[in-house]
Formats: C-alpha cells, sequence, structure tokens
C-alpha cells in the first residue's frame, strides 16, 4: 500500500515538472512574418534608347534637281478656243476684223463669231495670193494647223490655257544648299543675240527705224519695244526678226534680263 502511495506521488511530481516548463505553439494567424514584404523593385530608367535628332533641314535654299514625274491636271489634248485658237486671232485678226469697225465687215472677236467664220479664217491664212490674211503675209503651218485641228476637234470653246496641269508626282531631288540664280546679263546673254538676229538691220549704220541695239545703253533703252517685236507670232506686222519668230528660249532672255534689272 506505501507503494502504490509513493509511485502515485510521484507521477505527479512528474507530470507537474512537465507542464510548467512547456510552451505552447502560437496559432495566431495575424502574427507578423519576421522576413518581412520584399519592396525592392524597381522601375528600370537605365535604357538608351533616346530620339536621334541629327537629321537636319536643308536650308540653303538650293535648287531641287530631282524630277516629280507628276500627272498634270489637264486631260484633254483636243484644240479649244479659249486655249490656242482665240490667242492667235488677238495678235493676228482682231486688230482688223474686231468689235470696232471690221474690216469687210468680218467680226471675229467672239467665239460665237470665230466659230461661225472657221471655214473663211483657214482659207484666208492657206491663200498664196495677195488676198492672203493677215496681209503681212502668211503666217507658219503650225498656226493654220491649229485652227484645221479646231474645227476637226468640234470647234470646242474650253478654258484659258494656264501652262498645263498642276503635277502631283513627288521628286527626290537633293537639295544644293546655299543654291545660286542664274542672272542674265547684257554682256552673257543677251548681246550674242542682238549680234545673231539683229544688229544686220539695227546696227550702228543706217539702223533701221533709227532703232541701233548696239550697246548696251540702246538695248536698256529700248527693252520694251525689243520685248513688244520679237514676241509677235510669224505672219503678224511688225515682227522682229523679219525672218522668223526667235526661239521661245531667247524670248524668254529678253524677258528675264528685263525682270532682273537689265543688269550689264
Amino acid at each position: 500500500m506505501k507503494k502504490i502511495i509513493f509511485l502515485l506521488a510521484l507521477s505527479i511530481s512528474f507530470t507537474q515538472c512537465v507542464y510548467d516548463d512547456y510552451e505552447p505553439l502560437n496559432y495566431d494567424t495575424n502574427a507578423s512574418d519576421s522576413n518581412g514584404t520584399d519592396t525592392g523593385t524597381g522601375t528600370d530608367t537605365g535604357s538608351g534608347g533616346g530620339t536621334d535628332t541629327g537629321g537636319g533641314t536643308d536650308t540653303g535654299g538650293g535648287t531641287d534637281t530631282g524630277s516629280g514625274g507628276g500627272t498634270g491636271t489637264t486631260t484633254s489634248n483636243k484644240i479649244t478656243y479659249l486655249g490656242e485658237v482665240q490667242p492667235i486671232l488677238n495678235q493676228l485678226c482682231v486688230s482688223c476684223h474686231g468689235a470696232v469697225n471690221p474690216k469687210d465687215g468680218l467680226n471675229i472677236s467672239t467665239y460665237a463669231l470665230a466659230k461661225n467664220k472657221i471655214d473663211k479664217i483657214i482659207s484666208s491664212m492657206s491663200k498664196q495670193s495677195d488676198e492672203v490674211m493677215p496681209p503681212t503675209g502668211r503666217v507658219a503651218d503650225n498656226l493654220i494647223q491649229t485652227m484645221k485641228d479646231w474645227k476637226t476637234d468640234g470647234l470646242l470653246e474650253g478654258e484659258a490655257n494656264s501652262g498645263g496641269g498642276t503635277g502631283t508626282g513627288t521628286g527626290t531631288g537633293t537639295g544644293t544648299g546655299g543654291g545660286t540664280t542664274t542672272n542674265i546679263t547684257y554682256t552673257t546673254n543677251i548681246q550674242p543675240i542682238l549680234a545673231q538676229q539683229c544688229t544686220a538691220c539695227h546696227g550702228s549704220s543706217n539702223a533701221s527705224a533709227n532703232l541701233n541695239l548696239t550697246s548696251y545703253a540702246t538695248a536698256k533703252a529700248k527693252i520694251d519695244i525689243v520685248i513688244s517685236r520679237i514676241d509677235l507670232q510669224n505672219g503678224q506686222a511688225g515682227i522682229m526678226p523679219t525672218s522668223g519668230r526667235m526661239s521661245t528660249a531667247n524670248i524668254q532672255a529678253f524677258k528675264d534680263w528685263k525682270t532682273q534689272g537689265l543688269i550689264q
């Protein structure tokens, strides 16, 4: 009996020692993780893909040497009164056959009148006799052909010829920065033309119509009358030179010379 009591007491003592030293686990799920939250992920701002600003614009005012190859807005190749016929009639005919006191009662100063008289106009221009019109002499064949083509194309009134349609093409030319303008001068451009085509009649000796074009001073002083005469059509009274109309390039040279200030 004493032995049983001793063992029971010993068991109680042992159990008390174990539970006094025991510390239970903490199951509180709200406790903080001592490892903490990783806040070290920053934004990478080190990428070097900058904008290339090196492509400067050529501001030198150079000439674009690229050919655009655009297509003009003019779509018809037909001859029209306003485009081709009226300018010829105004130069060669209406000074006599206009609205005021028309010679022989023939007035061709409007589209309707010229249209009604086209056969007579072509016949008069084509004659080889003294009855040829204009009376100064038979006009160039290409002008007569223009009248014939106008009739063939249907005697259209059309629109005024403004020099062709606007091109829609875009060229890929290269600018020559700091470009220079080609100036027309008397010594380089005008004097050679006058010497070749004018001064045989308008020289220093017995100048026709007292018009001497052998010097810079006289050419400069008479530039308006020179341009008005060389810009006439073949067959028109007063055209210079009398042998036939100058090339378009030569006529333009005189016009550009005047525009640029008649540089010597």
